[in-house]
């Protein structure tokens, strides 16, 4: 196997043509269309020197592989699939990622939410060919829900699921995102032997310093100053998302995923001839909250907190519908109900405020919030300040459907003890 090596000093970005020099069949991992978002104009330079290594060397390419939807530049996969063929491919997961982020730009009408714009999508620990050469596939979710891994031969190339020793992991504040997940993932990661090659999807180097696209498995584990053999959960949990909260959003996220997820094809043309990026305001410049679900029921969840931000990974994940709990009157805070009901609506959501004023809750209330349990679509997610009225909602709801010991059970499985509420009516 021969890995021949590309990196863009724009984006700094790698991409690999992966080859079996047997039967000179290739892939490509992780292409670039170079964009200056400043004057909205695209080249094709780095993916044209792609194009003539593979015709240069006679290889004929199979694969155009993505390891994830990427938020710093711009793939090259559709340009590439015109001049040089191959299926398209990424994981299974896209279609997560899909769901949350298609509503957002509203673009349904040229990006499939069902993957159907790849020509392959891949399960967890699905294997395929390169020539002679077997590859398998990781799900690696964390960084994004649809990140992947693929395993060819002793090679690993694991997009930005980990980055040189020096810089540590992916970050993990996307929608989608999650350090528990993305401390799993590289787990599994580890599990190779520790001679793997391990290619990665970017390097920064400090001026006059040549990239890092290659490492090993046994020198992430000894040395990946954010994960490495030693480090624990909850270590790795507060160090990311500690670093997280130092990051800027990344400067090409939006025109990024909206073209990534056709590929790198800008889209159709409007009437006038012309191809347009759509760019959604106040979307992002507001801090994701770290986002707890409480779940309660198969029906109902509740949050102790909420942004308009979190609204396009709630759909994600299949809520349906939302409850407010922000008593009539209340100041807006950091949950502004009214931006929150206003971005539900924008993505298809159904939303309801359900005033109530503290844990003695009334029973007109308790009524009221039983009936919207039946009216509304579900899962439903039910927030307030702290969860504790959504959840006594709840638990007094149920007092004729479940018995006193399973609303407590399952209360206090979500983080509420709900026994003096209960008390005060069985």
């Amino acid at each position: 196997m021969k890995v021949k090596t590309f990196f863009d000093n724009n984006t700094s970005t790698f991409t690999y043509i992966v080859i079996d020099e047997k039967t000179k069949h290739c892939a490509v991992i992780d292409s670039v269309l170079d964009y200056d978002q400043d004057a909205a104009m695209f080249k094709t330079t780095s993916a044209d020197n792609v194009i003539d290594y593979i015709k240069k060397h006679d290889l004929k390419n199979l694969w155009i592989l993505e390891t994830h939807i990427h938020a710093d530049h711009i793939t090259g996969a559709f340009y590439l699939k015109q001049h040089i063929g191959g299926k398209t491919a990424i994981g299974s997961s896209i279609k997560k990622v899909l769901k949350m982020w298609v509503p957002l730009f509203d673009t349904s009408h040229d990006t499939p939410i069902t993957g159907a714009q790849f020509d392959h999508l891949f399960e967890d620990k699905e294997h395929f060919k390169i020539g002679n050469l077997t590859a398998e596939v990781f799900h690696t979710p964390g960084h994004t829900p649809a990140c992947s891994t693929y395993h060819i031969e002793n090679a690993v190339f694991v997009g930005d699921t980990l980055f040189a020793p020096n810089l540590g992991t992916a970050r993990v504040d996307f929608p989608g995102g999650n350090a528990n997940d993305l401390y799993d993932s590289i787990q599994r990661i580890f599990t190779l032997p520790d001679e793997t090659n391990m290619y990665l999807c970017h390097d920064y180097p400090s001026q006059g310093v040549e990239p890092l696209s290659q490492t090993t498995i046994g020198v992430q584990k000894s040395s990946n100053k954010m994960l490495s053999s030693k480090t624990t959960l909850e270590e790795f949990v507060k160090l990311r998302e500690a670093r997280d909260k130092t990051l800027n959003v990344p400067k090409l996220i939006l025109p990024s995923i909206q073209t990534n997820m056709r590929l790198g094809d800008f889209g159709a043309k409007s009437g006038n001839g012309i191809q347009y990026l759509k760019i959604p305001i106040n979307i992002l410049n507001k801090k994701q909250s770290q986002m707890k679900i409480n779940q309660l029921s198969d029906v109902v969840a509740v949050s102790p907190q909420l942004i308009e931000a979190d609204i396009a990974e709630l759909k994600a994940q299949g809520f349906k519908s939302i409850i407010c709990n922000r008593p009539d009157g209340e100041e807006p805070d950091q949950s502004n109900y009214k931006e929150i009901e206003n971005q539900a609506l924008r993505l298809g959501m159904n939303f309801r405020n359900l005033p109530v004023l503290n844990t003695q809750v009334s029973a007109e209330e308790i009524d009221k919030f039983k009936n919207l349990l039946h009216e509304l679509p579900t899962p439903i997610l039910a927030y307030c300040r702290t969860g504790t009225r959504c959840a006594t909602l709840w638990s007094l709801s149920q007092v004729n459907e479940l018995s006193k010991t399973e609303i407590l059970t399952k209360t206090k499985k979500a983080g509420y003890d709900m026994t003096s509420a209960l008390n005060r009516i069985l």
